[in-house]
């Protein structure tokens, strides 16, 4: 298994190459050393071939400290840039008239989560008879979304 780190602040890096044999730890890679440790006599042997190229130590390296960081930076931003990302909600609104005169409104592609809708009037929330919920498509209620009483 292997893996980089980025400090977003101080710019610094790092990285592990760890190989693991039969459920146990088989080689790691030390970067600061740019050296593989063998904790066992038989991965010694493998650390040791691998110890003795330089041009492959290097390569590590390399890939730990730059190539893999460079990526992590990428999908840091995807991310970043998904979370800052404003998307209007699919908004609809359902009036059926029955005994109770019900109204509800449907928000859909609400990110991010913890979003809070409210009816409003003249710019002013209405809180009374203002229920909050959710109907899934089987018709059962989960509180989320709102339903106001007219």
């Amino acid at each position: 298994m292997y893996g980089c780190e980025w400090d977003d602040d101080t710019g610094a890096t790092g990285g592990f190459n760890q190989f693991g044999y039969d459920g146990e730890d088989f080689i790691t890679y030390d970067l600061k050393n740019q050296r593989y440790i063998g904790p066992t006599p038989q991965a010694s042997i493998t650390a040791q071939k691998w110890n003795n190229d330089p041009a492959q130590l290097e390569h590590r390296k390399q890939y730990l400290t730059q190539e893999c960081v460079a990526w992590l930076q990428k999908y840091v931003s995807y991310r970043r840039s998904a979370l800052e990302r404003t998307v209007a909600p699919k908004v609809s609104l359902l009036q059926k008239d029955s005994l109770l005169s019900c109204r509800y409104l449907s928000c859909d592609r609400i990110l991010p989560r913890g979003i809070m809708v409210t009816w409003q009037k003249d710019g002013k929330d209405l809180d009374e008879d203002v229920e909050l919920g959710r109907r899934c498509p089987t018709g059962r209620n989960i509180p989320d979304q709102i339903s106001p009483e007219s």
